[in-house]
């Protein structure tokens, strides 16, 4: 007789994109980036120290001479090889497989000129007039690739699209993974085109932050709680921000990495929380070690954004899963 045939329990898969852009060697010399080459590393410790990822989990794409360089066909290629269901071939219908992407790059800001963008801007239309743009209040963000044509302030081309990104990622990523985008560039709040954007401080009423300071991240208990598979976006700053970064890396995933790490089963709105204080910190401790008398509201702000492709108050109470 014919023992009964049990099925080989497939690992986890787990798959890293990280995209990391300094423009070293463009011929603009105003586009060069220091840092944003130390934010994959910073990942990479974060995820296999703290998250069971392996080496064989990532994939860089960085204009240093030793990965695949970042132009705009590479990263685009890339979003299909290593993420869209087509090109995967695996199945992730256990939901305990993860997908991770990062961009470390310049954002920039377009108009919308077909109607389509919910904030009044397209991010995939070239600038043409720098006037109207500024006196406009909302500004949608693109990706600069290592190629980009820039010539000045709202005159470049050859760049990528926040519709390109949601068109092949999120509409093609497998369904049954935990997929999460992070974008450490300027303007980058709605970089994904999902329908649901929160700011920490559109989650809690100034009561609420006061009381968040006493909260308590829920630790390995919070593993029994209930986890939702949608695609999310973690940004570095609004659409209307800057993003800051120094030789050591971008200050988003500089903030990011020790916060996740010392708390990793912290919910979405917990982890917000934390980096939007943790940024804040660094950013005002900056600002007085250069101008000591400087007043706080003369202090530049940059706050993350969380958005995902259900309504906030589904998941802000869930861990985040990395």
């Amino acid at each position: 007789m014919r023992p009964p045939f049990v099925p080989v329990a497939r690992p986890p898969v787990r798959k890293v994109l990280s995209i990391a852009i300094g423009y070293d060697k463009h011929e603009s010399a105003g586009l060069k980036l220091p840092g944003t080459h130390k934010d994959p590393k910073i990942l990479r410790e974060l995820l296999k120290k703290h998250f069971h990822y392996k080496d064989q989990d990532f994939t860089i794409l960085m204009d240093d001479g030793r990965h695949e360089c970042p132009t705009r066909a590479n990263i685009v290629r890339s979003f299909f090889r290593e993420f869209t269901v087509s090109s995967t071939n695996i199945s992730y219908d256990r939901g305990d497989s993860r997908l991770i992407i990062t961009v470390s790059g310049h954002g920039d800001q377009i108009p919308n000129l077909n109607g389509a963008e919910k904030d009044g801007y397209d991010e995939g239309r070239k600038l043409t007039s720098l006037f109207n743009f500024l006196e406009s209040p909302h500004h949608p963000t693109v990706i600069f690739p290592v190629d980009i044509n820039y010539t000045g302030p709202g005159d470049f081309d050859n760049y990528i699209m926040d519709d390109e990104i949601h068109d092949i990622l999120v509409d093609h990523v497998p369904r049954g993974a935990h997929f999460v985008m992070i974008f450490d560039c300027c303007h980058s709040g709605t970089m994904a085109d999902l329908p649901f954007s929160e700011e920490e401080d559109a989650w809690q009423s100034p009561a609420d932050r006061r009381l968040a300071q006493s909260v308590r991240f829920h630790g390995s208990h919070a593993g029994g709680r209930p986890t939702r598979i949608v695609p999310e976006s973690w940004s570095a700053c609004r659409d209307a921000e800057l993003a800051q970064c120094n030789g050591q890396g971008g200050l988003f995933m500089r903030s990011c990495s020790p916060i996740a790490e010392a708390h990793d089963h912290a919910t979405h709105e917990e982890l917000l929380h934390a980096i939007t204080q943790e940024m804040a910190r660094i950013i005002a401790k900056s600002y007085r070690k250069r101008h000591a008398l400087i007043p706080e509201e003369m202090i530049r702000p940059q706050n993350p954004e969380y958005d995902c492709d259900i309504p906030i108050e589904q998941i802000r109470d869930t861990p985040v899963q990395l």
